[in-house]
């Protein structure tokens, strides 16, 4: 049945290019999209606890709020990912989700300056269709039904929770923050942005839960975070911009070579699938610095992860 679950993550990523290239409207292409997919209709179990229609709304709200503090909040680009990022873990905290893909959705337009509606608009139109794909698969018995019947927190939501789980909640926040703008300084002043890379945040709040399966496989995942920054990168790069070969032929072949790497390496990390996406959105100079400053970016993350959220510390899960 996986077999199929690929297939139609295929098709569906490369009608997401192809209508991007055919309207000439590059915004339209949401990296995070093969991610959701990976998590929401291949693997066999999804790995976020969230409902389809958290899924929906979380996703699709971000990528209107990132836009939103693209367009009218005027300060520094550091300040911005402060915003954005409180924005992502408040409502993963209040939800009670682990949907964490939103906080790409939300830094994205930041990173790449993305002031156009059309951006937001896609991913709402682009969540609908898998959450309601994925309902679909569940009753043709494509994929097993997943039971996430978490509901979105009331505004007393806040009140239940005990007076620890506030400290962790808080302490986690900082901390995370605090790694993420250390990783972030020298990368904004100089422009060098692919070394926090959207998914790379992801990735980093993965590896930050102290209960995430990722952290048995950090050495793994590094080394599938670069190779799909590489062939994402050459594969648009020499494909592309060498050959003019059209983006949505490229979009299916760097996706069709993700789908083989997650099957011979034995594991689905979703944030390793939006890493090799990212590159049909960059310049052609900026292809041959990516999966370097990737690769880069993914080890100092996953690293500080590993060091500062300590498996003997108790740590609120969100």
């Amino acid at each position: 049945m996986r077999k199929k679950r690929y297939i139609i993550s295929l098709v569906f990523t490369i009608l997401m290019v192809f209508v991007a290239e055919f309207t000439n409207e590059l915004e339209i292409i949401f990296p995070e999209i093969l991610a959701l997919l990976s998590g929401a209709w291949i693997a066999d179990t999804q790995p976020w606890k969230v409902s389809k229609k958290q899924l929906f709304l979380l996703i699709s709200l971000s990528s209107f709020v990132g836009v939103i503090i693209v367009k009218y909040i005027y300060v520094h680009t550091l300040i911005k990912i402060v915003i954005a990022f409180t924005f992502s873990f408040l409502i993963l905290t209040l939800s009670k989700t682990t949907i964490i893909p939103l906080i790409s959705a939300c830094i994205l337009p930041i990173l790449l300056n993305t002031s156009t509606w059309v951006y937001p608009i896609s991913v709402t139109i682009m969540c609908a269709l898998i959450v309601i794909i994925q309902y679909f698969m569940e009753i043709l018995s494509i994929r097993h039904k997943e039971n996430n019947t978490v509901i979105l927190s009331d505004s007393v939501a806040t009140l239940e929770l005990e007076d620890n789980k506030i400290k962790n909640i808080i302490i986690k926040y900082f901390k995370s923050l605090t790694i993420i703008l250390f990783v972030a300084l020298f990368p904004v002043i100089t422009n060098n942005l692919f070394f926090i890379a959207p998914p790379l945040i992801v990735t980093f709040m993965e590896f930050s839960d102290i209960n995430s399966p990722a952290r048995k496989n950090a050495k793994k995942i590094v080394v599938l975070i670069g190779i799909t920054a590489l062939v994402g990168s050459m594969g648009r790069l020499f494909l592309n911009v060498y050959l003019q070969l059209p983006l949505y032929l490229v979009c299916a072949i760097v996706t069709i070579c993700v789908f083989i790497i997650f099957e011979k390496n034995n594991i689905i990390f979703p944030p390793a699938a939006a890493i090799s996406i990212l590159p049909l959105l960059l310049n052609e100079n900026s292809l041959y610095i990516y999966p370097i400053e990737v690769f880069i970016g993914s080890c100092i993350f996953i690293t500080l992860a590993l060091l500062i959220f300590k498996e003997n510390e108790k740590v609120y899960d969100m």
